[in-house]
C-alpha cells in the first residue's frame, strides 16, 4: 500500500514539473483564457469563497462529461468514484464516503429515492437536463443535515431562476451509443407567459440494449485450501470443474441485462415580482431496466458448505440447469420504477430590509420501486417524503454575515415481499451559520442541532440527537492563492435500511441484515485545500483526514444462507487520510490555438480499528489522470487518458480487483445556427476496449464495464 502511495504521489510530483516546464516555454498571448473561479449555489457565502473543496461541471465541459447516470457523469472529478449497477444506475463516491454519507439534491432538495441504501436503485434526477452540478466535498452537515457528512452533490436543472430571464433558454440534444445502440434524448425550454410569469418545460428519454464488454463478466474465482483433507480436495476440483465450464458457457461478448428504458418530464412555473420570486414544478419519472447479476444459487461466494448434503445440493445444480437449458436464457432480473415529485422555492427580499434575504424550499416525492425475478414481482418498495428548508440571511453586521435555519425531513419506507416492513423516519434540525471578513482572512464557523425518530413495525422505535459544529479559516495567502482550513465535529443517525431492513436481495445476490441496535455515528475531520489561479496555472490540492468512531458500515461475515453471501451491517472505529489533486494548465495560446492539460490524482486510505483486518470493505483504488484539450475557431479536440490501481489489499472475503488503464478522447465542432448554437461531438470511451471492473461496487466480481463505445450526439441551444 506504501508503495502504491508512494508511486501515485511522484506521479503526480513529475507530471506537475512536466506541465510547469512546458508551460514556461509556450508564447505568452494577450487571448489566454483566465481560469474560471468555481462558484456553487448550494453555500449560502459561495460568493466569498468556501473554505472546503469544491467542483462544478457546466457548458461545455458537463456535455462532455454527460453520463446515464450522476456516478458516471462525476467520475472525471478528483476523488470522486463512480458505484455503478449497469448502465442505469450509479452513485458517486466521494474521497471514499458514499451511500448516506453522501447528499445528492436536485436545486438544493433531496432526490427523496431509496438509492442512499440501495446502491442498485437509481438516483432519481437527471444530468442530461441539468445546468450544472455542484460537488462540496466533506462535512456539509451545518447545512444539510447528517446525510451529507461526506459531501454534497447539488444538480442545478434550471427550473427555478432566480429573475427573469433576458432570453428563454432552449435546448435540445440527441446522442446515439454504438454499443448497446443506446438512445439520449433531452429537451428544455423556457416560454415567457408575461412580464412576470415564466413557464418551465423539460423531458428526457433514454433506451439501449445490452452492451458490449471486453471479457466475461463474472470473475473466475479460485478456491483452494492446502489444509482440506483428500476428500475435501476432491470435492474441490470437481466444484472448479464445474465452475471453469460454467464460466465457458458464459457471454464474455454482452452483458446480460444491461438494457435500460427511462423517461420522465417536468412542467413548472416561476413568478417574479418586485421583491420576490416564487417557482413550482411538477416532475414524473419511470423506468424498466435490466440489473446485471446472475443468481446462482448453486455456487454462493462462500465455501463453508456441508458435505452431508453434497448429494442433494447436486441435484438441485441439475435441476437449476434443466431450468435454464428449457428456457432458453439465464435468470433476469429487472426493475421497474416510478416517482412523482412536486417541488416549491420562494425568496423574499422585503423592500422596508433589501439586505434581509428569505430562502424556503420544499419538496414532496412519491416514489415506487419494484424488483421481479423471471417477470414475476419478488419485492416492492415505496418512499413517500418531504424536505422542507427555510434560510434567514440576514443583513450584514460590520464585517460579519449571518444565516439561520430550520429543516424538516419525513419519510414513509416498506418493503413487501415475503413479508411488509412498515418504517417511518422524521427529523426536525435548527442550525445557525456566521462568516466574519478580515483584511486576509475570512472566518467560518456555525452550529446544528437536530432531533430524529426512527420507528418499524418489526423492531419498534428509536430516537437519536443529532450535531454538528465547524470552524473554518479562508486565507489569502497571495492575490492569486488561497488556503482553506477547516474542522468539522458531527454526528450521524442511522438510516431506515441499516436498522430495519433484511433479506435476500435479488440486485446484488447477497442476503442483506439490518442492526436495530446501531448508535450513531461520530466525526472528527480536518482539512487543508489549496486553490491557485496563478494565469497559465490552476492547483487546486486537498488533504483530509477524517476519524470516525461507530462508523456503520455492510461487512461480509463468511456465512452462507440458501448459498447466498450473508451481509451485516457493524460498527467500527474508521480512519480516512487522503489528498486530491487537481490541475489545469495552459500550454499554448497564440494563433488562434488554445491548448490545456489536466492532470489530477486521487489517493485514499481507509482502516479499520477491527481485529483480524484493518481495511474497509470496497475501498477506492488510487487513480491518476491526464487530459488533453485544444481548441481552434469552431473545433475543439481533446483526449485522456486515467490509470486505475489493482486493489490487492483487501477486506476480509473481499477479492482483490485488477488495475486498468481508460483511454478517451472526442471531437466537436460548434456553428451558429440561427439565433441558437448547433454543437456536433463525437465521444470515444474505453477506446482500448480493457476489462474494468470498479472496486466501488458491491457487483464488481460480477460485472465487467461497457467496452469500445462511440458516441455521436447533436445539441441546438441559445
Amino acid at each position: 500500500m506504501k508503495k502504491i502511495h508512494l508511486w501515485f504521489s511522484a506521479s503526480a510530483l513529475a507530471f506537475g514539473g512536466l506541465l510547469a516546464a512546458q508551460t514556461e516555454q509556450a508564447a505568452e498571448s494577450e487571448n489566454e483564457a483566465a481560469i474560471e473561479e468555481i462558484v456553487v449555489s448550494a453555500h449560502p457565502y459561495k460568493h466569498l469563497g468556501l473554505t472546503q473543496a469544491s467542483a462544478m461541471l457546466a457548458d461545455e465541459d458537463l456535455a462532455r462529461a454527460l453520463e446515464s447516470s450522476i456516478g458516471s457523469t462525476l467520475e472525471q472529478l478528483a476523488g470522486v468514484h463512480n458505484n455503478a449497477f449497469g448502465e442505469a444506475v450509479g452513485r458517486p463516491v466521494v474521497q471514499g464516503l458514499d451511500g448516506p454519507r453522501v447528499r445528492v439534491m436536485s436545486d438544493s432538495t433531496s432526490t427523496m429515492d431509496i438509492s442512499v441504501s440501495y446502491a442498485d436503485h437509481p438516483l432519481m434526477t437527471e444530468a442530461y437536463l441539468a445546468d450544472r452540478i455542484e460537488l462540496i466535498k466533506g462535512a456539509t452537515t451545518l447545512l444539510y443535515g447528517s446525510g451529507a457528512i461526506g459531501g454534497v452533490v447539488n444538480v442545478i436543472t434550471g427550473r427555478f431562476p432566480k429573475e427573469m430571464p433576458a432570453e428563454p433558454v432552449s435546448r435540445l440534444e440527441i446522442g446515439q451509443s454504438d454499443n448497446g445502440s443506446t438512445q439520449n434524448i433531452a429537451f428544455r425550454q423556457q416560454l415567457v407567459a408575461s412580464d412576470n410569469v415564466l413557464w418551465h418545460v423539460d423531458g428526457f428519454v433514454r433506451n439501449g440494449d445490452p452492451f458490449d464488454i471486453p471479457g466475461c463478466p463474472e470473475l473466475e474465482m479460485h478456491h483452494e485450501d492446502e489444509h482440506e483433507d483428500e476428500h475435501e480436495d476432491e470435492h474441490e476440483d470437481e466444484h472448479e470443474d464445474e465452475h471453469e465450464d460454467e464460466h465457458e458457457e458464459q457471454n464474455c461478448s454482452v452483458l446480460e441485462n444491461s438494457d435500460i428504458s427511462m423517461q420522465g418530464g417536468t412542467l413548472g412555473a416561476s413568478f417574479f415580482g418586485p421583491n420576490s420570486t416564487f417557482g413550482v414544478s411538477v416532475n414524473t419519472t419511470q423506468g424498466d431496466f435490466g440489473v446485471p447479476i446472475h443468481i446462482d444459487h448453486g455456487h454462493g461466494h462462500g465455501e463453508e458448505e456441508h458435505h452431508d448434503d453434497e448429494e442433494e445440493h447436486h441435484d438441485e445444480e441439475e435441476e437449476h440447469h434443466d431450468d435454464e437449458e428449457e428456457h432458453g436464457e439465464s435468470e433476469r432480473i429487472a426493475i421497474d420504477l416510478e416517482q412523482t415529485r412536486v417541488d416549491l422555492s420562494s425568496h423574499i427580499n422585503p423592500a422596508a430590509n433589501p439586505d434581509l434575504n428569505i430562502y424556503t424550499r420544499a419538496g414532496f416525492s412519491t416514489y415506487e420501486h419494484v424488483e421481479s425475478e423471471d417477470g414475476e414481482h419478488a419485492v416492492m418498495f415505496a418512499n413517500d417524503a418531504h424536505d422542507l428548508r427555510m434560510e434567514f440571511q440576514l443583513p450584514k453586521r460590520g464585517n460579519l454575515y449571518q444565516t439561520y435555519g430550520l429543516h424538516r425531513e419525513y419519510r414513509d419506507f416498506s418493503l413487501s415481499s415475503d413479508e411488509t416492513i412498515n418504517a417511518e423516519s422524521s427529523s426536525f434540525a435548527a442550525f445557525a451559520l456566521y462568516r466574519l471578513e478580515g483584511d486576509a482572512r475570512q472566518y467560518e464557523y456555525g452550529v446544528r442541532f437536530g432531533s430524529i425518530s426512527k420507528e418499524a413495525n418489526t423492531h419498534g422505535g428509536r430516537d437519536f440527537r443529532s450535531y454538528a459544529l465547524s470552524g473554518g479559516i479562508l486565507w489569502d495567502l497571495d492575490p492569486k492563492v488561497d488556503l482553506g482550513l477547516s474542522l468539522e465535529l458531527s454526528s450521524r443517525a442511522p438510516v431506515i435500511e441499516e436498522l430495519f431492513i433484511g433479506g435476500i436481495h435479488l440486485a446484488t445476490g447477497s442476503i442483506e441484515e439490518g442492526e436495530p441496535m446501531l448508535d450513531n455515528e461520530s466525526l472528527l475531520g480536518v482539512s487543508a485545500t489549496l486553490h491557485g489561479d496563478l494565469g497559465r496555472h490552476a492547483p487546486d490540492l486537498t488533504v483530509y483526514l477524517r476519524q470516525f468512531s461507530d462508523f456503520i458500515y455492510s461487512r461480509h461475515t463468511g456465512e452462507i444462507e440458501d448459498d447466498l453471501p450473508v451481509f451485516r451491517h457493524t460498527q467500527d472505529d474508521v480512519r480516512f487520510l487522503g489528498f486530491d489533486l487537481a490541475w489545469s494548465s495552459v500550454l499554448y495560446a497564440a494563433n488562434d490555438w488554445h491548448v490545456a492539460s489536466k492532470l489530477s490524482v486521487d489517493v485514499v486510505n481507509a482502516e479499520v480499528s477491527a481485529s483480524g483486518n484493518d481495511v474497509l470493505p470496497r475501498k477506492p483504488p488510487n487513480r491518476i489522470k491526464l487530459a488533453l484539450d485544444s481548441k481552434r475557431l469552431n473545433w475543439s479536440l481533446g483526449a485522456a487518458l486515467t490509470r486505475t490501481a489493482e486493489v490487492t489489499d483487501t477486506a476480509v472475503y473481499e477479492t482483490p480487483t485488477d488495475g486498468w488503464t481508460d483511454l478517451s478522447a472526442y471531437a466537436e465542432f460548434t456553428r451558429p445556427a440561427g439565433e441558437r448554437t448547433l454543437t456536433i461531438a463525437i465521444r470515444g470511451s474505453n477506446l482500448t476496449d480493457s476489462v474494468q471492473r470498479l472496486h466501488v461496487s458491491q457487483i464488481k466480481d460480477r460485472v465487467v464495464q461497457r467496452g469500445r463505445s462511440l458516441n455521436v450526439s447533436f445539441r441546438l441551444s441559445n
